[in-house]
């Protein structure tokens, strides 16, 4: 078995314990995620999707394995002939505003429980932030919440990619076009190809389930009493899940 995984924000080193822990017969390529100078997330996608290619051209696998921002381009590089099925953990349910109430509904509550936990940041750090130092304000916002190892590793990642994507280039908002929402579209491909494209979700709000059900009516989901971001912590068990999926069966 042949896997690709494919993360546009926190690279290969997120999913290269996952891949070593899968059987000793499978085989596993990591993408290095392009970094354009904005958080457009069809300029994003389009981003991946054409470094996808064009680093692994040529190239067939049976799965490629993606989370989040990434599950679009995972999903168009399935159809597209360069994998015989997507594994799509936990998308992107921001892609999916404002096609569903029960979806607006749920990206409601984000807004004001973010803007509470950035409370203790100051107006010098939101100036650095702005001007290409995210640091300082990521560290005081995110910093009370790093546990361990991971946590630091992960704060200080998102960090570096901060960095590098600053300072926005204004002109590539929007610049994507069609082929950016295209490639940042992972419900369309589940929906019309669910043999292919499969998609697992981590302790779903009941909204997130209500709001899929009615754009997606008939598809399944695999629900997982997973921790955010399991890949991270726990990287044998998402290899288990992995080895064992029956992709001719899941989500058809």
């Amino acid at each position: 078995m042949k896997y690709l995984f494919v993360d546009d924000f926190l690279g290969p080193e997120a999913w290269k314990p996952v891949g070593a822990a899968l059987p000793p017969d499978a085989e596993a390529e990591y993408l290095v995620p392009a970094q354009p100078r904005t958080f457009d997330s069809g300029v994003i996608a389009l981003a991946a999707l054409t470094k996808l290619k064009t680093d692994f051209d040529g190239q067939t696998f049976d799965v490629v394995v993606a989370a989040r921002g990434t599950c679009g381009p995972a999903a168009c590089a399935t159809l597209d002939g360069m994998a015989r099925h997507a594994v799509l953990v936990d998308p992107n349910i921001a892609a999916l505003w404002p096609r569903s109430v029960a979806i607006e509904q749920y990206l409601s509550n984000a807004p004001g429980e973010v803007l509470e936990s950035m409370g203790d940041i100051t107006d010098p750090q939101v100036e650095q932030m702005s001007q290409g130092n995210p640091g300082p304000g990521l560290e005081t916002w995110l910093g009370p919440h790093v546990k361990d190892a991971t946590d630091r590793w992960l704060l200080d990642r998102a960090i570096q990619i901060s960095e590098q994507r600053m300072p926005f280039d204004e002109s590539l908002l929007g610049s994507a076009g069609e082929e950016g929402r295209r490639a940042s579209d992972w419900l369309t491909p589940w929906i019309e190809h669910p043999s292919q494209v499969h998609v697992i979700l981590s302790r779903p709000d009941p909204l997130v389930l209500e709001g899929l059900q009615e754009l997606a009516p008939g598809a399944e989901p695999l629900l997982m009493d997973w921790r955010n971001q399991m890949w991270l912590y726990e990287p044998a068990a998402v290899a288990e899940t992995l080895a064992r999926l029956d992709l001719n069966a899941f989500g058809s």
